[in-house]
């Protein structure tokens, strides 16, 4: 990503901090990235953290949490929602955090983050991180390229409607969000599953890649 189009994406997600918080596909996830996530860990990081949702969570389970976020929008905001518990934000971007980090994180989260990125410089930054017996997961979305993503998106958006209505008792979004989303979707640049499903296997080694029904795939790594 070059220097104008990130500058573009952190003034949106900027923008979008400022939006009421809302249920969001996301969400459907976060009990699965919790499960490999597990108890007791020592250290978590959070790989993109926007408000700080996840990080909230993690800190139930974890003896201390990092955020990472490149807007400092959604930063601000994760300190305001989330002051008192255990947690750090860092405003900054994800690479650079974690060059020279070896071992240090016990479980390492991504959701809907990864695409803003080098996917396969940073999975190797994250396998470094790790220490051993640590978990990666990443959540995010993918390019559709073959006849089973174009049915899985078909069945997606065909039960969308029903899945936001059971959610926040709405069918749509408001004209805000759906403009600054809108904007936001612009400069976003997905990988196919068989491109992310390569560099994984380049970076990690063993792995466990799964299509997810609205639109995401859910990588998940443990570090020997």
């Amino acid at each position: 990503m070059d220097n104008g189009t990130e500058a573009a994406v952190i003034a949106q997600f900027d923008r979008i901090s400022a939006l009421p918080d809302a249920w969001d596909h996301n969400r459907q996830y976060q009990p699965e990235i919790l499960r490999l996530a597990g108890r007791r860990r020592r250290k978590a990081l959070d790989l993109g953290c926007g408000t700080g949702e996840l990080t909230r969570a993690l800190a139930l389970r974890c003896g201390g949490v990092v955020g990472v976020d490149a807007s400092g929008g959604m930063v601000a905001e994760a300190r305001r929602r989330n002051w008192g518990l255990n947690i750090e934000y860092v405003e900054g971007d994800a690479e650079a955090y974690l060059r020279g980090r070896r071992g240090e994180f016990d479980f390492i989260a991504s959701v809907a983050a990864f695409h803003h990125m080098d996917e396969g410089r940073l999975l190797g930054l994250c396998a470094q991180a790790l220490a051993p017996g640590g978990v990666l997961a990443v959540l995010d979305l993918y390019r559709e390229r073959s006849m089973a993503d174009y049915a899985a998106s078909a069945a997606a958006a065909a039960l969308n409607p029903l899945y936001r209505l059971a959610n926040t008792g709405k069918l749509g979004t408001s004209s805000e969000e759906r403009e600054a989303w809108a904007e936001h979707a612009g400069e976003d640049r997905y990988k196919t599953l068989r491109e992310i499903r390569e560099l994984a296997r380049r970076e990690l080694g063993g792995f466990r890649l799964e299509r997810k029904l609205f639109w995401r795939y859910l990588l998940a790594y443990e570090k020997a």
